[in-house]
């Protein structure tokens, strides 16, 4: 009987420690990767449409551009990112996928600050020639997943047309491109999410 009791014991015991057991083998979430994949996959959805891309801005500014919005020139927006990935395919015998291809944009690390649902990342973006330097701001939202930050000038009137302007950037530039992927996949990313950057803070 003792016997039995004390089986039963140990067996109770086991069981109460295996969440600890799970929780302590869990890995670590690589949240410098993660706000990384996001800025990539913003940077795929900027040659599709204004509102695949708005899609990955945080919900507060997210509202904010969407209330006045103007997507009125979806169309010649497509145009321009196909141009883009023409000039991309031609040049690397592929189309252009940061998100695919995210091992490449290793130069780009983002800084992670605070815990849990406060954490923030700020991804430098380092300045081209007789340009200034500006960062990518993301937040991480209650749910779990990483956003983006709008600079407060970004509005729902200019958010289609400065996205378009930086297509066109990277399209008259496109020889400036490195013929090095990685550096080229650095490069194009950064300009075509110029607009959706901050001026460098200088720290």
């Amino acid at each position: 009987m003792f016997r039995s009791f004390f089986a039963v014991s140990a067996s109770v015991a086991l069981l109460c420690s295996l969440p600890l057991l799970v929780a302590a083998d869990k890995p670590k979430a690589d949240e410098g990767h993660e706000a990384r994949r996001v800025m990539a996959e913003a940077a795929d959805h900027s040659l599709n449409s204004s509102d695949q891309l708005l899609m990955l801005v945080a919900a507060s500014d997210r509202d904010r551009v969407g209330k006045t919005l103007s997507n009125k020139d979806e169309t010649n927006y497509k145009k321009l990112g196909d141009k883009l990935q023409s000039l991309w395919k031609d040049k690397f015998k592929e189309n252009f996928n940061a998100e695919k291809n995210i091992d490449d944009l290793g130069g780009l690390k983002p800084t992670i600050t605070g815990t849990g649902a406060d954490q923030k990342a700020v991804i430098a973006f380092p300045a081209q020639p007789g340009e200034s330097a500006y960062e990518l701001h993301l937040m991480r939202e209650k749910n779990g997943f990483w956003r983006i930050n709008l600079p407060d000038t970004m509005t729902g009137a200019t958010f289609e047309k400065n996205m378009m302007n930086s297509i066109n950037k990277v399209i008259n530039d496109f020889g400036k491109v490195p013929d090095d992927k990685a550096q080229a996949y650095q490069r194009v990313t950064t300009e075509l999410l110029h607009e959706m950057a901050f001026p460098a803070s200088g720290k």
